[in-house]
């Protein structure tokens, strides 16, 4: 998995249950306190890292694996399998399916689009109605919920 990959799954929140050894994990791009080589490429979690850095860890970009990805993903995961060097990762519904260069990269993105968890849509702000302070309706007047015309009227006429 990437950097950017990896920051994607951060910004959506992607649940990390706890940071393991072992793991790949990206310092944050301005913390000076890793090598050249660990900015760029990564590391792998050691014991020294989750004793002495867990801060610059949760500041940084983890790397599940790929069994934690799978269970993120639940019920709505179906399957993945390569084709040539392409990783697929499929869901139940058949209806996304994601790709990747490796098998965690194809169902890293399959769980942000099954998510709906884009970076980008995660800031976005509600529309509030300035009088109730309420979250606005996005029903357009005199059409019904369906889009089929106007929207039945309660009671008998």
């Amino acid at each position: 998995m990437n950097r950017d990959l990896a920051k994607q799954l951060k910004l959506a929140e992607f649940p990390i249950g706890a940071y393991r050894v072992g793991h790949k994990f990206f310092p944050e791009e301005d913390d000076l306190g890793w090598a050249d080589g660990a900015q760029r490429g990564g590391i792998r979690i050691n014991t020294y890292d989750l004793e002495n850095r867990l801060q610059a860890l949760r500041n940084g970009y983890y790397c599940p694996n790929l069994s934690d990805l799978i269970d993120a993903c639940g019920h709505r995961f179906a399957r993945l399998y390569p084709v040539k060097d392409i990783w697929t990762a499929e869901s139940s519904d058949r209806r996304q399916i994601a790709m990747g260069g490796t098998p965690d990269e194809a169902v890293a993105r399959l769980w942000l689009d099954l998510h709906d968890l884009r970076p980008s849509q995660k800031f976005r702000r509600p529309i509030v109605d300035r009088q109730s302070r309420q979250p606005a309706s996005t029903q357009m007047p005199g059409v019904s919920p369906s889009g089929e015309g106007p929207p039945a009227l309660a009671g008998n006429l």
